[in-house]
C-alpha cells in the first residue's frame, strides 16, 4: 500500500473503466492518467461533445470475470497490476469512483477445464463467492446494487480459448449429434440461490446454548513436553541468572552437577544433589569456585526441587482445564530401543509431572509416541532398522509401553498409544505393524495393569472431515467416503469395528491392482478388535473433494480425488479453513460406524496471526467449535466425554498457543481467557441453564486414597490409641500414687 502501488492501480482501473466510465458518468472527457500516459494518442473531445457525452447511462451495467477485463488487454497496461477476483472491492471502488451509480452486473462468472463435465465444483464456488460479495457489498458497504447476472447459460465457444474452456451453468456435449444439455452443478447451486434470494442463515450456523455434563473433560495440549540433559561441569557455568535457583548466602551456592532442560522451560533442580559448596566469583572470572573441604548435607530429592513444573502447573490452573495432555519421548527414555538401557531420570521428571499435576487436581493425559523428527519419533537403532516398516517395532513398543505403565501408571489414568499418526505419510505396512503395535500396548495393560491402576486407554486418530464439493453429486459423495475410510478407517475398523481394513479400501486397492495391503490372521483380528477404551480424536478442518480432474497440481491420482476449499470459507494465515459443521458432521460419521462409544475430541486449534494483539480468529474458532460439540452432545446424542484446546503455548507450538512466549514469560492471551470462560460456563448456558452449577470434585493423590477410604476406621483406632494412651497415664499417675502412700 505504498503511494507509488496506488497510483499505478488507479492507472490500471483507468485504463479498463475510466476510459468510458468517467466521461459518461463524471465530466464527459478521459481519466487524466490516460491523458498523461498516451497523450497524443489520446483524441480530445470538444466541450459540446463533453456535455453531449455526460450522463448518457442511467445505471452502471459491469462485467467482471476472466478474459472479461485484464487479459483482452495489452499487458503494459495492467501497469504491473495483480487480477484479482475481488468483486466487492470493485463495487465499492465503482460506487466511489463514479458517484454512487446504480451497478447492475450484467456478465460474472468463472470457468473450469474443458475436460471438466457436469460437477463443476470450482465454478460453483467462485459463483458463490461473487455473489456473496455482492450481497456484501450492498449490506455493509452501501454500494447500490440493482441486479446481477451469471454468465454464462450453456458452454460455447470461447473466443481465444476455444473449447479449452467451460463456462455455462449447462454441460453441452459437443459430441453428442444433438448436442443435448445437462444442468451442472453451479446451476443447481444457482437455482437455489435464487429460490432462496441469497444467504438466508442456515440452521448449523445457529449457536446452541446449553452446557455439557458435570464430569465433562476441559484440557488443553502440549505435545513437545521433551527432556533432554545438560552435562556441562559447575564450574563453567558463567550465567547465574539461569541457573542459580536457591542461594545460601550472598556468595555461597550449591549446583546441581546433573541439570535437566525441558524444551518449554527450564528444569533445573532447585535443590541439589551435588554436595558441594561454591564460591561465585563475582567480581573476576565471573565463575563458580568450589570450596575444598567444606560438603553441604545432602538430602533426597523431590517433584518440587523441578522449577519448571510449578509454573507450568500455575499457567494450567490460571486457565481451570481439568486435563493436561503431552506426549512422552521414546527416544529419551529408551534411547535403544529397548531395556538394556533405561534413562531413568528422564522417567523420574515425567513421573513427577505426573505427579504434580494430580496434587493440582490435573488429569495427566500421556501419549506413548506421536510422529516427530527426527526419526519420526522412534530411538534411532529402530528407526534405522526400518521403524514402523520392521514388525519387531511392534514388540519393542509394547515393552517400552509396559516400562511406562510401571513406572508412571500410579499418577496416569489417562493413556494415549499413538498420538496422530499421519495415514497420508504412512505405508500399508507400517500402519499394519503400528495397529499390531496399538493392541500389544493395550492387551498389556489390560491385563498387567488395569487392575491395579483402573486407568483406561485408547489410540488417538486425527479425523478432519471430508465433505463432497458438489452435494448433489453422487460420484462426489462416493469420492468423500472413499478418502474418510482412507484417512480415518484405515485405522479405526480394525479397532472399533470389524477387526480388519475397511472394504471400501480393500475394493478401490483391488481395483486399481494394488495389493499392498496386508492381512490379518484371525488371531491378529482378535488381538486388534476392540483394543481400545474409548476413542480419541483430532479435528482441525474440513476439505472439499470432487471427482473431476480440474488441477493437477492437487489431484490425488492414488484415490482419483481432486482437493480443493470453498473460497468463501475463513481461513487462517496458514491456510486451515475454518468450518465449524465440520467437527459435528465427523463424530456423525464414527458414531454411524463404530457406534456409541465414548468420544474425546483429544485436539482441536487453528494459527493465528503472532503479530496480532487480538488473537479473534482463535477465539472465534473455538467458540464455534466448541459449540458444535454441545450440538453433537445435545442434539445428536454423541457420547462426547471432553474437549482438548491445541495449543498451551507459542514456544512449542508457535502460532497455536493460549499463551503468548516473549521476555522468557508466558503471558495469556485473549483465547486463554475465552477458553477459560466457556470451561467456567461448562459450555454456553443460557436463561434456563442459570443456577445449573456442578459441583466442585477435588481428586485426591494417590497416596492419600488408601486412608481417604477408611476415615471411619481410622478415626476409630485414633480414638482406642488415644483412650489407651489415657489409660496408661491414670495407671501410671495412681500406681505411683499408691507407692507414696505406702511410704
Amino acid at each position: 500500500m505504498t503511494d507509488h502501488s496506488i497510483k499505478e492501480c488507479q492507472k490500471s482501473l483507468d485504463f479498463v473503466l475510466g476510459w468510458f466510465a468517467k466521461p459518461i458518468f463524471i465530466d464527459g472527457d478521459y481519466p487524466e492518467s490516460m491523458k498523461n500516459n498516451l497523450s497524443s494518442l489520446l483524441p480530445e473531445f470538444t466541450e459540446s461533445e463533453k456535455k453531449s457525452v455526460k450522463g448518457t447511462a442511467d445505471f452502471f451495467a459491469l462485467s467482471f470475470g476472466p478474459t472479461l477485463s485484464f487479459q483482452l488487454l495489452d499487458p503494459h497496461m495492467k501497469f504491473h497490476q495483480l487480477e484479482s477476483p475481488s468483486l466487492r472491492q470493485l463495487l465499492s471502488w465503482i460506487d466511489l469512483e463514479y458517484n454512487h451509480p446504480q451497478i447492475f452486473i450484467v456478465e460474472n462468472g468463472w470457468f473450469v477445464s474443458g475436460t471438466t463435465k457436469r460437477d463443476d465444483a470450482k465454478s460453483m464456488y467462485y459463483l458463490k463467492k461473487f455473489i456473496m460479495e455482492t450481497l456484501k457489498a450492498i449490506r455493509l458497504d452501501g454500494v447500490d446494487v440493482i441486479g446481477y447476472t451469471a454468465w454464462s447459460l450453456m458452454d460455447g465457444f470461447e473466443w481465444h480459448r476455444g473449447y479449452s474452456i467451460r463456462r455455462g451453468l449447462f454441460y453441452v456435449d459437443f459430441l453428442s449429434q444433438d448436442k443435448k444439455l445437462l444442468p451442472k452443478s453451479s446451476a443447481l447451486f444457482y437455482q437455489k440461490l435464487i429460490e432462496k434470494n441469497g444467504f438466508p442463515p442456515l440452521p448449523e450456523n445457529q449457536p446452541l446454548e446449553g452446557t455439557f455434563p458435570c464430569d465433562f473433560a476441559w484440557g488443553i495440549v502440549d505435545n513437545y513436553i521433551q527432556v533432554s540433559q545438560l552435562t556441562k561441569p559447575i564450574s563453567s557455568l558463567t550465567k547465574p541468572s539461569h541457573y542459580v535457583k536457591t542461594l545460601l548466602s550472598d556468595s555461597l551456592i550449591r549446583m546441581p552437577f546433573l541439570a535437566m532442560v525441558i524444551e518449554m522451560v527450564d528444569t533445573t533442580l532447585s535443590q541439589f544433589t551435588d554436595p558441594s559448596v561454591y564460591l561465585w566469583d563475582v567480581h573476576r572470572s565471573k565463575r563458580l569456585i568450589k570450596v575444598d573441604g567444606v560438603v553441604a548435607k545432602k538430602r533426597k530429592s523431590y517433584c518440587v526441587d523441578f522449577a519448571a513444573i510449578r509454573p507450568q502447573i500455575a499457567l494450567l490452573q490460571e486457565m481451570h482445564v481439568s486435563h493436561f495432555h503431552f506426549s512422552l519421548d521414546w527416544a529419551q527414555i529408551l534411547p535403544l530401543g529397548n531395556q538394556s538401557q533405561v534413562n531413568r531420570t528422564v522417567l523420574r521428571y515425567y513421573r513427577c509431572v505426573a505427579s504434580e499435576l494430580v496434587r493440582a487436581n490435573i488429569t495427566p493425559v500421556v501419549a506413548l509416541w506421536r510422529p516427530a523428527a527426527p526419526h519420526q519419533g522412534l530411538p534411532r537403532p529402530l528407526a534405522r532398522h526400518g521403524g514402523w516398516e520392521n514388525p519387531r517395532t511392534a514388540l519393542a513398543f509394547a515393552e517400552y509401553a509396559s516400562l511406562c505403565f510401571a513406572d508412571l501408571g500410579q499418577h496416569v489414568k489417562f493413556w494415549i498409544t499413538m498420538n496422530e499418526p499421519s495415514t497420508r505419510n504412512m505405508t500399508y505396512s507400517a500402519g499394519h505393524n503400528l495397529l499390531k503395535a496399538h493392541a500389544l500396548a493395550w492387551r498389556a495393560y489390560d491385563e498387567r495393569f488395569r487392575r491395579t491402576q483402573n486407568g483406561r486407554i485408547a489410540i488417538a486418530l486425527q479425523a478432519d472431515w471430508i465433505e463432497p464439493a458438489c452435494p448433489s453429486s453422487p460420484k462426489d459423495q462416493e469420492v468423500a467416503e472413499r478418502v474418510l475410510e482412507f484417512d480415518i478407517g484405515w485405522l479405526a475398523e480394525p479397532i472399533f469395528g470389524s477387526g480388519d481394513y475397511p472394504r471400501v479400501m480393500r475394493d478401490w486397492l483391488n481395483q486399481r491392482n494394488s495389493f499392498l495391503l496386508p492381512y490379518f490372521t484371525d488371531e491378529e483380528k482378535k488381538l486388534i478388535r476392540g483394543s481400545s477404551d474409548f476413542l480419541a480424536l483430532s479435528h482441525y478442518t474440513t476439505i472439499l473433494v470432487d471427482w473431476e480432474k480440474e488441477d493437477p497440481v492437487k489431484y490425488n491420482d492414488y484415490l482419483a480425488v481432486q482437493e480443493m476449499t470453498d473460497i468463501t470459507w475463513l481461513n487462517s494465515p496458514g491456510q486451515v479453513a475454518v468450518v465449524p459443521w465440520g467437527l459435528r458432521k465427523v463424530l456423525n460419521w464414527l458414531r454411524s460406524k463404530y457406534g456409541d462409544l465414548p468420544v474425546y475430541i483429544i485436539s482441536n486449534g487453528i494459527d493465528d496471526d503472532p503479530h496480532a494483539a487480538q488473537d479473534k480468529l482463535r477465539m472465534y474458532y473455538m467458540q464455534n467449535y466448541v459449540n458444535e460439540a454441545l450440538k453433537a452432545y445435545i442434539l445428536d446424542g454423541i457420547n462426547l466425554c471432553g474437549y482438548f484446546a491445541y495449543s498451551f503455548n507459542d514456544r512449542t507450538a508457535p502460532k497455536f498457543g493460549l499463551y503468548r512466549y516473549a521476555a522468557n514469560q508466558f503471558v495469556p492471551k485473549p483465547s486463554m481467557k475465552h477458553y477459560r470462560k466457556i470451561i467456567d460456563n461448562n459450555g454456553f448456558p443460557g436463561p434456563e441453564s442459570l443456577g445449573r452449577f456442578c459441583p466442585e470434585e477435588f481428586t485426591l493423590c494417590n497416596e492419600c486414597s488408601f486412608f481417604h477410604a477408611r476415615k471411619s476406621l481410622l478415626a476409630f483406632i485414633a480414638f482406642l490409641l488415644f483412650a489407651f494412651v489415657i489409660s496408661l497415664s491414670l495407671i501410671f499417675y495412681y500406681s505411683k500414687k499408691g507407692r507414696r502412700s505406702y511410704k
